[in-house]
């Protein structure tokens, strides 16, 4: 892309003085790379126009003043200023000053977001935000993440503040910028401490587990902070746990029945500790069946004839 900055209409060839014709410099400056202290392209009277080593092969200047900015970059988004210095007996005199303003189109970025997960007590406050640039601005939604769909919670605001925060509260969240160039999102998840909860996710009532074989029965809890303990009871009875007994717990709190029988048949729940308190799983129902069994042996191979049923 090439860009044209025209340096206010000023014709040059026509600046004179009480009927003398004063010699003059017309410069260009930018306002971020030296806060308009070092011209990046200037030019005296009819000499050769100079471009600073930093922006040559990237800006050119027209005899009449005008600066070119050949492939436009990010880089060039800035405050530029185009000055007429007039020398009248070696003094210099600022005869006119423009300033034009480039802002380059740009795909929304981040400058800043808050922590990706935060962990509160109940009735706290929490913010959160997201801080993106791009050109044009962007526009800041933000969103819940509920199970199969985005819930709009809040348009054009980079900030998003939840209060008094309970466990409706507690999941994730989205901000998304989108402007004319594209798109750029975050997600947030939000933690409230809480003794164990049954989950709200996943759910059982019944549970049927093979006899003679491995069982395993899930503890279906939710916990922040993490669980710390876990006993399991069956018929509202605690199941005795050893390490190399019928009944283990694995890494997840699982119930490990080694080898199922008729007598693992009733009502399982479990019960688990974390720094806020205890809690208790949903209870389920296991039941127990025999494996399948062939009554009688097939025949390894079958004649049939064509049309055969």
């Amino acid at each position: 892309m090439l860009l044209f900055f025209g340096s206010g209409g000023v014709n040059r060839s026509s600046v004179i003085v009480s009927g003398i014709r004063l010699p003059s410099i017309l410069q260009w400056y930018r306002s971020n790379k030296n806060n308009f202290t070092q011209p990046i392209a200037s030019q005296f009277d009819q000499y050769p126009v100079h471009i600073s080593d930093q922006y040559r092969y990237h800006y050119e200047l027209d005899l009449n003043g005008t600066l070119k900015i050949n492939k436009i970059q990010i880089d060039d988004n800035d405050t530029y200023e185009c000055r007429l210095i007039l020398i009248d007996r070696g003094l210099l005199d600022i005869k006119e000053k423009y300033f034009i303003y480039l802002r380059v189109n740009e795909k929304p970025r981040f400058l800043n977001v808050s922590s990706s997960i935060s962990i509160v007590e109940h009735y706290s406050t929490i913010n959160l935000f997201c801080d993106i640039y791009g050109v044009p601005e962007p526009i800041v939604s933000w969103y819940k993440l509920l199970k199969d769909d985005l819930q709009l919670l809040l348009i054009n605001s980079k900030y998003f503040i939840l209060q008094n925060v309970d466990d409706r509260l507690a999941g994730r969240y989205k901000c998304i910028g989108n402007n004319s160039l594209g798109s750029i999102e975050n997600d947030f998840r939000v933690l409230v401490k809480d003794p164990p909860l049954p989950s709200s996710t996943v759910s059982i009532k019944n549970l049927t587990l093979i006899r003679n074989n491995l069982g395993i029965a899930p503890c279906l809890l939710e916990s922040y902070p993490h669980l710390e303990s876990v006993s399991w009871y069956k018929n509202s009875t605690a199941i005795q746990i050893e390490s190399k007994g019928l009944y283990t717990i694995n890494t997840e709190y699982s119930l490990i029945i080694q080898s199922v029988t008729s007598a693992d048949d009733g009502f399982y729940f479990c019960r688990a500790q974390n720094s806020e308190g205890f809690g208790y799983s949903s209870t389920f129902y296991v039941e127990t069946k025999e494996p399948i069994k062939f009554i009688l042996k097939p025949n390894d191979i079958y004649r049939v004839r064509e049309y055969d049923i």
